[in-house]
């Protein structure tokens, strides 16, 4: 959803953009690897720690700059494309 409807808020050339978009990629691959060794998931903790912090210091301050909160609530608001279900019947939980 962040791809969606969040960054796109933001200028094509925005180098943030770039900077998450190719992040969230990265976090993708290593996710649909077949086999995922203790590197990878080293790697994938990494990742995640330094996404997240970016986001939440870099990147939504540069949106709240731009004066884009409120699109973003608007978007908020229009979506309710992410309906949260449990599924505790994946092997995982058991």
């Amino acid at each position: 959803m962040e791809e969606k409807y969040i960054f796109t808020l933001l200028d094509e050339s925005n180098e943030m953009r770039h900077r998450v978009l190719q992040e969230h990629q990265q976090i993708r691959q290593i996710i649909q690897k077949d086999l995922v060794s203790s590197a990878d998931l080293s790697q994938l903790q990494n990742l995640l720690n330094n996404h997240i912090r970016f986001e939440e210091r870099v990147l939504f301050n540069e949106i709240q700059r731009q004066g884009l909160l409120s699109k973003v609530e608007q978007i908020e608001k229009s979506t309710d494309e992410a309906k949260f279900c449990d599924n505790e019947s994946d092997p995982f939980w058991k």
